[in-house]
């Protein structure tokens, strides 16, 4: 009994003194999140699981509303966080509360992981996601074919490689114009800006090989037109350094500067940034305004 004592005093210790801007800050607030989302009221959401690929990992989570409401006219499609190599998209079932309440269509997909599995592989499990989803949206009638893309961490990586990849989106028969939107929470969008983990490595490989610069999504920045991208990110992340999103933010401003809008958590941790799933802050409502604004576009 005294050891236990001793091993949750020294872990609130931890918690509460920890320096941010480190892992182990990090780290030790994982529990929290995962808390805190399981324990958000889901009275209004009806949930299913939808497989598109054998692989046991290799499905969605699919949301919508319980109570008969007019829906908006866009899906939102995300991507869980959790360095390649763990998470569930399960836990964001508070998101896709959330995001009923305000009569969204919402989506959570998994992936393949490392190490077992690296870059390839979740490039196909992403874009076979989206095409089982746009699939499935017309097989049930939804009448819906636009989509925002948004993730945390690991699964912002991933969004943003769906998003702004328009050979991808072709292979599957979706337009990049069906694309209206890409939020993007504690994002490793320049790969460049990363320290080398092994988490990294077994995702993208090394550095100057072919699929770390094809994993990387700063290098799909080619063109004039994109559609918005909202990115979230604390200045003291110790995980995924806060320089990802500001030379992801430079490169896009020098081909278009009025696509991107950055909100900068001061002060703000990774964990800080997929805080809006449970806790009704300035982040939530930055992501609802522009939520919002982006629905009011769609024609």
């Amino acid at each position: 009994m005294s050891i236990i004592l001793l091993i949750i005093i020294g872990f609130s210790l931890l918690f509460f003194f920890k320096t941010k801007n480190t892992i182990i800050h990090e780290l030790l607030y994982i529990p929290n999140f995962w808390i805190r989302n399981l324990s958000v009221q889901k009275d209004n959401l009806i949930s299913k699981k939808i497989k598109f690929g054998k692989h046991r990992q290799q499905y969605f989570i699919f949301c919508q509303p319980k109570k008969n409401v007019p829906l908006k006219k866009h899906v939102i499609l995300y991507f869980h966080g959790g360095g390649w190599m763990a998470g569930s998209p399960e836990i964001l079932k508070s998101a896709g509360q959330l995001f009923a309440n305000h009569g969204y269509v919402s989506v959570f997909s998994n992936y393949r992981k490392a190490p077992f599995y690296s870059y390839p592989d979740m490039r196909k499990d992403i874009s076979s996601c989206l095409k089982k989803l746009d699939q499935y949206l017309k097989e049930e009638n939804f009448n819906i074919d636009k989509f925002i893309i948004g993730g945390m961490s690991a699964g912002a990586n991933l969004a943003a490689l769906l998003a702004l990849n328009d050979a991808e989106l072709k292979k599957i028969n979706i337009s990049p114009k069906q694309i209206k939107g890409t939020f993007l929470s504690g994002a490793p969008i320049d790969l460049e800006q990363m320290k080398w983990s092994f988490p990294l490595y077994f995702y993208a490989g090394k550095r100057n090989a072919k699929n770390f610069q094809k994993a990387n999504p700063i290098n799909y920045l080619t063109k004039l037109e994109y559609h918005p991208i909202l990115l979230i990110h604390g200045n003291r992340d110790g995980l995924v350094p806060f320089q990802n999103t500001t030379s992801f933010l430079q490169k896009i401003n020098s081909i278009n500067p009025f696509l991107a809008k950055i909100h900068i958590i001061e002060n703000g941790t990774h964990m800080d940034t997929a805080s809006w799933s449970y806790e009704d802050n300035e982040v939530r409502k930055t992501i609802l305004t522009w939520l919002a604004e982006r629905e009011s576009g769609i024609n």
